[in-house]
């Protein structure tokens, strides 16, 4: 019973949703509106059960003494301390951030502004080297399909550098050559003479080509390979996202998901 139960709630709330999309009459017209009401309390009471459960798996670890317990007394000092000040702030200027001048900001303010975004920032300031090892494992011209996606992205980066279009072309005519030869002589001899050719040429023509028409043609190259390749591949990544999000649900509905119901 303890499962039949949530299992016939969702089939019932899963195909009134999809009645409700394609009826817009009442009842049927407002009572999207009305779940979404609900589903925003209930994510409210989920987010009261989520914060219990954190506290006591860290009030566990402390008082079992875990390895690196510290972190979860800094977790406990940084939630409630950050709860205190928003209900104090609130029940002294009437809303958390108050900021009318620098004699009356509130504490919650003061613990948003000069800890949470700082922590952000350096997050955010992590993720770049993140990015930058990502982009230099997926560049690396291995294959043709990555060489292809190397020279792509080179192209958009020279269509949107602030040093100019001649002097980015030209690094990536010696970046080519180069790798020509390192293929040549080390790996592959066919790709390295690709790769050497292909930089001379772009070598050759940038000298040749005026620079003004360089620069002109160079966001338009940027600008095609960002509305036509990229926006294709992105478009079907878009469409394989929604396909297994409609069979995931299906599957959720029809009651054949139910990871859902693992804890009863």
């Amino acid at each position: 019973m303890k499962r039949r139960v949530p299992l016939i709630i969702t089939f019932l709330m899963g195909v009134l949703m999809v009645v409700t999309f394609f009826i817009p009459r009442e009842p049927f017209g407002s009572f999207e509106q009305r779940m979404l009401v609900w589903f925003s309390i209930l994510g409210g009471f989920t987010l009261l059960l989520g914060l219990d459960s954190l506290v006591k798996h860290h009030f566990r670890r402390i008082i079992r003494k875990r390895k690196d317990s510290f972190y979860s007394i800094v977790t406990l000092v940084s939630l409630f301390g950050t709860l205190a000040a928003g209900i104090v702030t609130w029940a002294k200027y009437g809303t958390p951030l108050e900021f009318a001048s620098l004699e009356q900001i509130g504490s919650f303010y003061w613990v948003y502004w000069w800890i949470m975004v700082p922590l952000q920032s350096t997050v955010f300031a992590l993720l770049a080297f993140f990015i930058a090892s990502a982009a230099y494992r997926a560049f690396r011209a291995r294959t043709f399909d990555a060489t292809l996606l190397l020279v792509a992205a080179i192209l958009v980066m020279i269509g949107k550098m602030t040093m100019g279009v001649v002097p980015a072309a030209l690094i990536l005519a010696v970046f080519l050559v180069a790798a020509g030869v390192y293929r040549f002589f080390v790996r592959e001899p066919v790709l390295g003479i690709i790769f050497g050719s292909i930089g001379v040429a772009l070598g050759v023509l940038v000298i040749i080509f005026p620079a003004a028409k360089i620069a002109q043609i160079a966001p338009q190259v940027q600008e095609w390979i960002m509305s036509v390749p990229q926006m294709a591949a992105r478009r079907g990544i878009l469409i394989g996202v929604t396909l297994g999000a409609v069979a995931m649900s299906i599957r959720i509905i029809l009651g054949i998901e139910r990871t859902y119901l693992s804890s009863t």
